[in-house]
């Protein structure tokens, strides 16, 4: 990546320092993050880029030249390992998962390449290794939706990590999970507690092997784990224990099918693995040393007033909105049960009303010791924004509209629409819109929804569950004065509060309009008439770019600009982008010099 560099310290504390370098080049924005942290997560450089990719037939790679060279890397491939000469005329791309390695030939050190989300990488050199981060082809007059590919804002995280001896002495497996899943935080309130400072879900008794996986059997009260070799190697007398004592265990597939009795030794799972070998073993774990109070909660009578669910055999019963769209009635549960609390929904039966529309009432609650109250809602139109009191303390309230995307990453638009089958790709991006994800919490949804005439297919539909703090003493909920808002279910509980102290997955908040457009050609000057282009900011939609030649600010009224146009003749250019949902951008302007000393080309006559 070309062009000057800005660079400023972002960090600089006892836990992390952190550099920042800002390039741009052939319409691309890099900003990364260099970041070294204390303590043994000091053991890799972790590099946080993010990228407005807007360039064209190009790939993105990282370029790493090594100290360290050996013809042959490792490359991980999660249950296994591959390795790999340098590149050559058949090889020029290698897949990998998390990480690869450059090992010296003598084994007595070298470095590992790790990734969050990245699967293409390729060997140049002896001490090279390259990750591919972005691609976006070149065409010609066809499949034009590759020759956007990838065009959009992107986040991506990788490191380096400089070990002793090989990378299965030095458990890079180890470092690659470390980066790929993060400890995550929680912010529980202030309370007594029986564990002590430190508990352990589970505990190997070698970090030659790892758990892959630990959940709730599927047709049965026991624990499922699978368990995994990463060296290569056997690994034996390997002991895996828990809080509670192990009492019984057999060895599953992956169906969670029988295949034999495992052991059990002195409360522990007693197994061995051969070299990177993959097993689950079905557990029986004894009653847990300590309990904890179980969450009560009280589901709340609610006097529904709209039916808004139709069973397939009566599609016309009920209507959500003025198209007569309804929630499948055969679908929804009398009964939802969302980490321990109840709530109970209105009947379906034909007729019934199923929903509360949001008018302003007041709810009462039910008298008890309940800290949390809990509803279940879903827009009819639009998504909804707004308070609702809990006595009279104001809380804000959003619900999201019950069908429809709830996520969506940056979408490019087009010219014309792709048939359902389409080989050729002719149509053309006319403009890209920002991703988005509707944080609210899905507590149901179905695959599809009815209207008066058939089931609307994948068409999902959804409940969307808000919780609030409940003021102690707090005898009514005040609902909203919207009736775009639909209430479906109300509880109270004793559930504990413990929110995570940062998002738990991508929000894409700062998916939005805030590019600048770019004139390539400013401050240029040609000896003939020059096709000029005007680069919209990374998000963009059609008729958003007006530009102007006379010097004069753009207005909307100015020229729209859909593709490159001729000058000949000194110009300064200025353009804007003015997005139809939100504010006008930033004024850009450029100079273009044009001394036509050709004069006009005849490119077609007739007598």
């Amino acid at each position: 990546v070309g062009g000057p560099a800005a660079v400023r310290i972002v960090e600089n504390g006892a836990v992390r320092v952190a550099l920042e370098i800002t390039r741009t080049t052939e319409g691309s924005t890099f900003v990364e993050r260099i970041r070294l942290a204390a303590g043994t997560a000091g053991d890799r450089v972790e590099y946080h880029t993010r990228i407005d990719w807007r360039s064209f037939a190009a790939s993105l790679k990282t370029d790493y030249r090594f100290t360290v060279a050996n013809p042959d890397a490792t490359y991980d491939a999660q249950v296994g390992v591959v390795v790999r000469d340098n590149n050559h005329p058949k090889r020029y791309e290698s897949p990998l998962h998390q990480w690869m390695d450059l090992t010296s030939a003598a084994g007595d050190y070298g470095v590992a390449v790790l990734n969050d989300s990245k699967y293409g990488s390729d060997k140049p050199a002896d001490n090279a290794l390259r990750l591919t981060l972005l691609y976006t082809p070149g065409v010609r007059d066809s499949y034009n939706d590759q020759s956007t590919q990838d065009q959009g804002r992107h986040e991506i995280l990788y490191a380096l990590v400089g070990h002793a001896g090989d990378w299965a002495s030095a458990r890079i497996p180890w470092q690659a999970s470390r980066l790929n899943q993060p400890l995550l935080s929680f912010l529980p309130t202030k309370h007594s507690g029986k564990l002590g400072k430190t508990f352990s879900l589970a505990s190997l008794s070698s970090d030659q092997t790892r758990i892959v996986a630990i959940k709730q059997a599927e047709e049965s009260d026991e624990v499922i784990v699978r368990v995994q070799e990463i060296t290569g190697k056997p690994a034996q007398n390997l002991r895996l224990t828990f809080p509670s004592a192990v009492v019984s265990a057999r060895e599953v597939n992956g169906q969670e099918r029988e295949i034999a009795p495992a052991s059990v030794d002195k409360a522990a799972l007693a197994f061995d693995l051969k070299p990177w070998a993959v097993r689950a073993f079905a557990l029986k774990l004894a009653a847990a040393p300590v309990s904890v109070p179980a969450i009560t909660s009280a589901p709340v009578t609610l006097a529904y007033d709209l039916d808004v669910a139709s069973p397939d055999t009566a599609r016309s019963d009920g209507a959500l909105d003025a198209a007569g769209r309804t929630y499948p009635a055969e679908m929804l549960p009398a009964t939802l049960e969302r980490e321990g609390v109840t709530f109970h929904l209105g009947s379906t039966r034909n007729g019934d009303k199923n929903a509360l529309v949001a008018r302003g009432q007041d709810i009462a609650l039910p008298s008890g010791k309940f800290t949390r109250v809990h509803l279940l809602v879903a827009a009819r139109t639009s998504d909804f924004t707004g308070e609702l009191k809990l006595g009279a303390q104001s809380a804000a309230l959003t619900a999201p509209v019950w069908t429809g995307f709830i996520g969506q990453w940056d979408n490019r638009l087009w010219d014309a629409p792709f048939p359902e089958v389409s080989y050729g790709g002719t149509q053309k991006v006319t403009g890209l819109v920002p991703g988005f994800i509707k944080r609210n919490a899905v507590a149901w949804f179905a695959t599809h929804h009815h209207n008066r005439k058939n089931n609307a297919f994948y068409e999902f539909s959804y409940l969307f569950q808000s919780d609030f703090a409940l003021p102690s003493g707090t005898k009514t909920l005040t609902l909203p004065k919207d009736e775009n808002l639909l209430v479906f279910a109300v509880s109270v509980s004793t559930a504990p509060a413990a929110p995570a102290a940062a998002p738990l997955y991508d929000t894409l908040a700062d998916h939005r309009p805030d590019g600048v457009v770019v004139i390539p050609d400013a401050g240029r000057t040609f000896d003939d008439a020059t096709p000029i282009t005007i680069q919209p900011p990374l998000y963009y939609r059609p008729g958003d770019l007006r530009y102007t030649l006379d010097g004069s600010e753009p207005t909307p009224a100015s020229a729209v600009y859909t593709r490159p146009f001729y000058l000949s003749k000194t110009s300064t250019i200025k353009a804007r982008q003015f997005p139809s949902d939100g504010t006008p951008g930033p004024v850009i302007s450029g100079v273009v010099t044009v001394n036509d000393r050709k004069g006009a080309i005849i490119v077609h006559a007739a007598a």
